[in-house]
């Protein structure tokens, strides 16, 4: 996309544009609206100072991290698949939260996000004023809300508060795994939220696959007498809103497969009876 404005002076053209940039919401694809603003941003810029050697002089400006807005960025990402995982005002009932239901206790959660090599776990206590946030031994106190894809959002530390609203885009993937990205003024923060995990047998279940927490089995993708491949999904369940794939250990046979889409099952529940070929390893 190419983007032009005008105004009557160059200071106000400038504002014009750096408000633009702001605007933008592009989500799914790498983008240079960071590097566009920081560089209209910039004093030299704005003072016309420029040259075939701007971008060289000016690097570490123009490229320099924003690590207190990925953090931030972080935060609102959890909050944003929070909010988004609580049910409806009308359905009260326990079995259908995604958010930490607990009996006598506070409802607590917690979102594995990465980005980039970087895997970040956010443990989140709802709290009668709101949710308490930890990021390792970094906690802070929240107030949010989720309108759309609109989050509003005030985050509190040693007395400090910020307050936000901001834009987010959630897409899948693929079938493990979604993403999650923050607007903050022009930076775009992208999370990669895993939605589907693997579970294989362990070497004390020896043929046996079973549910890793109460669920709901909501797809069978093997049948008796199948001979299937190490890593293949046998079966798909969901659980605390999020879908565990039942996968072979090894190279076999699947022998039963005990439930069928739309069953629900109890934890430890042997859900697939699997024979490994002679000399598989897992």
């Amino acid at each position: 996309a190419k983007l032009i404005v005008w105004d009557e002076n160059r200071d106000r053209a400038i504002a014009r544009m750096r408000h633009a940039l702001d605007e933008y919401r592009i989500a799914g694809v790498k983008t240079n609206l960071g590097f566009l603003s920081a560089l209209v941003s910039h004093p030299a810029f704005a003072a016309a100072e420029l040259d075939t050697h701007f971008i060289e002089h000016h690097q570490a400006d123009l490229f320099a991290p924003a690590q207190s807005e990925s953090q931030q960025a972080l935060l609102l990402a959890a909050l944003y698949l929070l909010l988004k995982q609580q049910p409806a005002p009308t359905d009260r009932s326990p079995w259908s939260c995604g958010y930490g239901w607990r009996l006598n206790e506070a409802p607590q959660v917690r979102f594995n996000l990465s980005s980039g090599d970087n895997t970040s776990q956010v443990m989140i206590q709802s709290t009668a004023t709101g949710q308490h946030l930890c990021v390792g031994d970094y906690c802070i106190n929240a107030r949010a809300e989720l309108s759309g894809d609109t989050l509003t959002a005030t985050l509190a530390n040693q007395g400090n508060s910020h307050q936000f609203r901001v834009r987010v885009s959630f897409y899948q993937q693929n079938a493990l795994s979604q993403i999650v990205s923050v607007f903050i003024a022009h930076q775009r923060f992208d999370f990669t939220y895993q939605t589907q995990v693997e579970v294989a047998a362990t070497d004390e279940s020896a043929g046996s696959l079973k549910a890793p927490m109460n669920g709901t089995v909501v797809a069978v993708m093997a049948s008796a007498g199948q001979q299937v491949q190490a890593g293949e999904t046998l079966l798909v369940m969901e659980a605390m809103k999020m879908e565990y794939a039942i996968k072979a250990p090894a190279n076999g046979v699947v022998n039963s497969v005990f439930y069928q889409a739309g069953d629900l099952v109890k934890d430890g529940a042997e859900l697939v009876d699997f024979s490994a070929d002679a000399g598989a390893s897992a």
